[in-house]
């Protein structure tokens, strides 16, 4: 179980590097709405709630890191002043 606990926190590290390395890539777009839309372009498409083989629950936590880098970057776009 000790190994088990141990990847579990490994995976979550992961996640967040993967979060930020999307959010990164996505900015490398010409506006936050192309770069939004990439990071749309990656979802696997699972549905939130499901629930099946590690592979499947893998694609789903991938969807969520995506998720969570278009909220970062939509963040960040909504930062930006009013000219």
């Amino acid at each position: 179980m000790n190994n088990f606990l141990k990847w579990q926190v490994q995976l979550e590290d992961e996640a967040a590097n993967c979060k930020e390395a999307l959010v990164c890539e996505a900015l490398d777009q010409p506006t936050y709405r192309k770069a939004i839309n990439f990071l749309k372009s990656l979802k696997q498409g699972l549905p939130t709630a499901y629930s099946g083989t590690p592979e499947q629950v893998i694609a789903n936590l991938m969807d969520s890191v995506i998720e969570d880098a278009i909220i970062e970057v939509r963040n960040k776009a909504l930062d930006q002043r009013i000219n």
